[in-house]
């Protein structure tokens, strides 16, 4: 009688590995959604300054204006 030695994974070592990397998971997912935060802030502030840029120029070509306005008086 000759028995055949299976070869393969046990289902506990199956688990085992899913439990590692679902923990692993947990840890890395919410470092990239900070990360996304982080860019977005960044964006958010370099748009704002080039838009502060922008009118101090067209300020300094229309008379001290804002944009909407002719000579500081509204349209």
């Amino acid at each position: 009688m000759s028995t055949k030695r299976q070869s393969g994974f046990t289902l506990v070592e199956i688990l085992i590995v899913v439990v590692i990397m679902a923990v692993l998971a947990s840890v890395v997912i919410p470092q990239f959604t900070g990360s996304t935060d982080d860019a977005k802030a960044s964006t958010g502030n370099f748009n704002l300054s080039a838009v502060r840029s922008v009118i101090q120029t067209y300020r300094a070509n229309h008379a001290g204006g804002n944009p909407g306005t002719v000579a500081g008086q509204p349209c």
